[in-house]
């Protein structure tokens, strides 16, 4: 009988500049098929660090090195800032190795397209660390929402957190997130249209910044934009700036965070960390009291209906997801399938971004998807 196969495993950090994102050092930590075998860090301090917290003595701050002396079937690129992902990235996939990859995918579709061009000539396949969408209770409804379960679907509205980061920069920040969903939902999309202002006036180039942490170029504090799928299905992002504080005290860290789907027959709520809450109408409608129902699933969900993250179990639910995606991705590998969140869906979100850019500077018109132009328009 054949060995099963371990799959070595490379985590590539960059301390001081985006560190370890959102725990993907340790998304293959207790997978029974996988093991790390090098940290890569050109940070020395931080690399002899990790290198402690991971139990591992392989460290190199020469990335390329750690390539050439040992093969890598899959790569965690953690860095939560996009100017160190994109050559990780490339140098991985050009060494042969898979990706698990901190969001989002990066920062332009000029960048975009040299990794998919990249990720394809050599075969490897990539996943985005979308940790929520792999929350059971989220998993289970995207899946009955495709079966339409709930009807056909009208329309989806995505809100990021909007704390001081709102607008601009949780456009790809967290709507990386709500976009992988809302692709997966709804299919592929064609076309974007939007408005953005910064204090309440249409927003202009010379209003371009960047964000408390490098997502790219960056626009405004207000963004709506809509965005056309197949079917006559239309997905919104609304943000709004500083919802979160002073202005509403009882919004926590969480702020307005959530994926609304309308369908023919009921109304949809995705919550973080993993909840989700279903309306028996297909829209919220106070005189006919009706109930939002909780959707447990297990094995998130408790038998009374707490979850991991009430119960204090170890491991976050970030950590919870980021070990559902990684066994998914070794799954993936092996049944020549897309991962859970995919490079395909990734592109999308960059699309859907630039894209919205591009419209607000043309008055709100529509524009194509896949664009034409793939220079970023605030570069």
């Amino acid at each position: 009988m054949a060995r099963e196969k371990v799959y070595k495993i490379a985590v590539l950090g960059a301390s001081g500049k985006g560190n370890y994102g959102h725990h993907l050092d340790t998304a293959f930590q207790e997978i029974d098929k996988a093991i790390i075998t090098a940290i890569g860090d050109r940070n020395k301090d931080g690399l002899t660090q990790k290198g402690v917290q991971l139990n591992c003595n392989n460290l190199y701050t020469d990335l390329e090195k750690l390539y050439n002396e040992h093969e890598i079937d899959i790569t965690c690129v953690c860095p939560g800032w996009v100017t160190e992902r994109v050559d990780m990235i490339k140098l991985a996939a050009n060494h042969g190795s898979n990706i698990y990859c901190e969001k989002p995918l990066a920062g332009t579709l000029e960048e975009v397209d040299q990794i998919v061009d990249t990720c394809e000539k050599q075969n490897v396949t990539l996943a985005m660390a979308h940790q929520w969408r792999a929350m059971p209770s989220i998993e289970n409804t995207i899946n009955k929402v495709k079966l339409k379960k709930y009807g056909n679907i009208l329309r989806i509205t995505a809100r990021p957190k909007d704390d001081s980061r709102g607008g601009g920069e949780e456009f790809l920040l967290h709507g990386s997130h709500l976009f992988d969903i809302m692709i997966e939902i709804a299919g592929k999309p064609r076309w974007v249209s939007s408005f953005i202002s910064k204090n309440r006036i249409s927003a202009n180039n010379k209003d371009k910044t960047i964000g408390t942490q490098p997502v790219g170029p960056i626009l405004g504090d207000t963004i709506y934009a809509m965005i056309g799928f197949d079917n006559g299905v239309v997905g919104n992002f609304i943000s709004n700036a500083n919802l979160v504080g002073e202005k509403n005290p009882n919004l926590d860290g969480l702020g307005v965070y959530g994926l609304t789907i309308e369908t023919e027959q009921n109304v949809i709520i995705m919550r973080e960390p993993g909840e989700v809450y279903i309306y028996p109408l297909p829209a919220v409608l106070p005189d006919y009291k009706m109930t939002w129902e909780r959707q447990l699933v297990q094995p998130w969900h408790s038998e009374q209906g707490k979850s991991i993250e009430d119960l204090k179990i170890t491991n976050s639910w970030i950590k919870y997801g980021n070990k559902i995606l990684a066994a998914d991705l070794i799954e993936s590998i092996e049944f020549d399938r897309e991962p859970k969140s995919s490079l395909d869906n990734a592109k999308y979100i960059n699309e859907i971004v630039q894209g919205a850019y591009e419209s607000h500077f043309a008055k709100g018109e529509r524009q194509l998807i896949p664009l034409k132009n793939r220079v970023h328009p605030l570069l």
